[in-house]
């Protein structure tokens, strides 16, 4: 396992097709509105550290006092977000509200700090590459977001 913090437009760089997982745990600034916007060419480089088949596992949360222009009140803006992220170039695998054991799991302290879920609303989206992987047919966003449940193929 590798921890590394590194801002997302030096990616890939030396890491290119070596992680099967890549988190990223309430992210803020230019990588948080990069996400948010579906930006494909930050997600690309994102992506492009990922062996195929790899995953990237997204613990986001937003509200209005953020003031960002996508924010994720409910399951209709969390779907939104994952189709914006379908048409950006990935598969969607999950999409769900994050427990508390999902942000020990995931975030440092300041998640605690957040108090998710008890006082502000978190997503965990997790999210394929899956072009180059030949025989595999992903299921679709809205398969996924109707089965509330993981699925992968």
């Amino acid at each position: 396992m590798i921890f590394l913090v590194e801002a997302a437009e030096a990616l890939p760089g030396a890491l290119a097709g070596c992680a099967d997982l890549v988190t990223i745990a309430l992210p803020w600034g230019s990588l948080l509105r990069g996400l948010l916007a579906a930006d494909a060419a930050l997600i690309a480089r994102i992506t492009a550290v990922l062996k195929p088949r790899g995953e990237i596992e997204l613990l986001l949360s937003t509200t209005p006092a953020d003031g960002l222009p996508v924010q994720l009140r409910d399951a209709r803006d969390a779907r939104e977000l994952a189709c914006s992220l379908e048409s950006a170039g990935l598969c969607v695998r999950e999409c769900r509200p994050a427990t508390a054991d999902d942000v020990a799991r995931l975030s440092s302290s300041w998640g605690r700090r957040l108090r998710i879920p008890e006082r502000r609303t978190g997503w965990i989206f997790r999210l394929g590459n899956e072009s180059g992987v030949s025989g595999v047919t992903a299921p679709t966003t809205e398969e996924v977001l109707e089965s509330g449940v993981l699925v992968t193929p």
